[in-house]
């Protein structure tokens, strides 16, 4: 495919090696070429190559507010001082709020001067109640400065990180908190310059937490040698970027590497593909797989593979190893984008990296064809996720989950699936009301989620989606039963991620009565069952 008449697609060349314990090695035969040293001189290369471009914008009052290059390097350089004035020691310094003008400056300013950036997902300070996540992470990391939103609903996470930080607010409204022009208007001294000398390849830019999905948030020490081979490695696979560069209508949250958590429905990626092909457009549509640890790319689907599921191939200088972990392999990384370890966490990193020194992802995948590594390789679920019924077959839910909500086209939000040692596989669901409401021919009056989940459309519509699923499948990917939550997932209670995924293992131990319920025989009224096969 070409866009701007360049090429968009390139194809993949990559080296497979199995070994006599099971397990496979794969690397692209790209090699990786060299990479600046920090993120800032990057960045200030960037700069002074382009430095009328701008860089961000965002909607101010009925037009734009814009930031070259030239003056986002002017601002980093004086904020990047202020920090230096009020702490030479290199404590970190932690952002509450959300993508913002001021929230990429001052990462900037702390790159250029060596100082640890803290990104907080936005979620820990407004939607949740008891804040306990972000105490913690506050005590875990120390900063002596916090960026925060100027709305009402950040008071509460001001309050709390007040007590021990500097806050800065953007329009410095807030009372307590220091406006945000304050840093910016500081003149830089020669200490920047010094600062930004000192930096080699594995300083700490920045501690990413990661998202909980498996367990409690986890500080990824991300180096500055991780984000510039990583952005290295995209360019090489991706040329169009450096030959015209895209402009990002928007992009997501800033407090994570990336902003995914498992394969998108199948149903929904030939949607989205469907609807272009009415509009005579082109859907572009491509896939990858990383993590927090891996800066976030480790492989990529550079090509076109047609499927949700695909992964790509290896990154140039990304060296992956397919670990047989029971009846799955485990996708294990190593390479320069792989992180040295978490964030005053070192009893994690034993677990955290096998003997050979591969980060142990904790997911799953599978060649797409055994014979021909470039078709790629496809997302196999999440180990920990796995369970086995009573039969003693191993249930692959991070594959289950979306056939699910793929069948459902839509009429389900999201699921969890139970059924350890059970005989069958069952799920707790929520509806997705905007869908329920107009099957059930609601109109503007949406009903709540249990009179939804009671109406006979929503309910027959459920019972032919698992009737769909279910047809042909063996018992590991069939979901006999299914039962509508009309509760939603808790973030307080860790059910819900701050990305908004579901910790399916979080949703079981709070839900345990509902599972039993659900496994009840007969079973209960409210549950939906398969139709019986014919």
């Amino acid at each position: 495919m070409t866009g701007s008449g360049l090429t968009v697609f390139t194809a993949p060349s990559t080296s497979m090696r199995r070994r006599p314990d099971g397990s496979v090695l794969l690397s692209s035969d790209i090699p990786l070429g060299a990479y600046p040293s920090t993120i800032a001189t990057m960045f200030r290369s960037s700069a002074h190559a382009h430095p009328g471009r701008v860089l961000v914008a965002e909607r101010e009052g009925d037009g734009w507010r814009t930031v070259t290059n030239a003056q986002a390097r002017a601002a980093a350089d004086a904020i990047g001082q202020s920090l230096l004035d009020r702490d030479p020691g290199g404590r970190p310094v932690m952002v509450l709020c959300g993508n913002s003008i001021e929230h990429l400056l001052l990462t900037l300013a702390a790159h250029t001067v060596g100082i640890t950036v803290v990104p907080v997902s936005v979620a820990y300070s407004l939607q949740s109640s008891d804040h306990a996540k972000l105490r913690s992470l506050l005590e875990q990391t120390e900063p002596f400065l916090v960026l925060a939103g100027d709305a009402d609903g950040f008071a509460p996470a001001i309050e709390l990180a007040g007590a021990a930080a500097e806050v800065v607010t953007p329009g410095g409204a807030r009372p307590g908190t220091t406006p945000f022009q304050d840093l910016a208007g500081t003149a830089p001294t020669d200490e920047v310059e010094r600062r930004l000398r000192e930096q080699t390849p594995d300083t700490t830019a920045k501690i990413l937490f990661t998202s909980g999905s498996t367990g409690a948030p986890k500080g990824v020490r991300t180096t500055n040698r991780m984000l510039c081979s990583n952005q290295r490695m995209i360019g090489q696979v991706w040329p169009f970027l450096a030959a015209d560069p895209p402009v990002l209508l928007d992009w997501l949250p800033w407090s994570h590497t990336f902003f995914a958590a498992a394969a998108l429905p199948q149903a929904l990626w030939d949607r989205i593909e469907r609807l272009a092909d009415r509009h005579g457009a082109t859907a572009t549509m491509s896939t990858a797989w990383g993590a927090s640890e891996t800066a976030p790319a480790a492989t990529s689907a550079h090509f076109a593979s047609g499927r949700a599921d695909c992964i790509g191939v290896p990154l140039p200088g990304v060296e992956i190893k397919l670990a047989p972990v029971g009846d799955k392999l485990e996708i294990r990384v190593k390479g320069p984008n792989v992180m040295p370890g978490y964030h005053r966490r070192p009893d994690l990193d034993p677990t955290a990296f096998d003997d050979e020194g591969f980060y142990r992802s904790g997911d799953a995948v599978r060649l797409i064809d055994e014979a021909v590594p470039e078709r790629g390789l496809r997302f196999d679920g999440r180990i920990a996720e796995d369970f086995k019924l009573s039969t003693g077959t191993w249930v692959s839910a991070g594959t289950l989950r979306p056939a699910l909500l793929s069948a459902a086209g839509g009429l389900l939000r999201d699921a969890v699936l139970t059924g350890h040692d059970s005989g069958y596989v069952g799920a707790l669901a929520w509806l997705d009301p905007a869908q329920a409401a107009r099957l059930a021919g609601a109109g503007d009056s949406e009903p709540g989620a249990a009179a939804l989940g009671a109406h006979p459309m929503v309910r027959d519509a459920l019972a032919s989606a698992l009737d769909r699923l279910n047809r042909g499948n063996g018992s590991s990917r069939r979901v006999e039963r299914l039962l509508l939550l009309d509760e939603p997932p808790s973030l307080d209670a860790g059910e819900i991620t701050d990305k908004g995924y579901v910790n399916q293992r979080a949703v079981l131990d709070r839900r345990a009565a509902l599972v039993a319920h659900l496994h009840t025989d007969p079973p209960p009224a409210e549950v939906i069952s398969c139709p019986p096969a014919v």
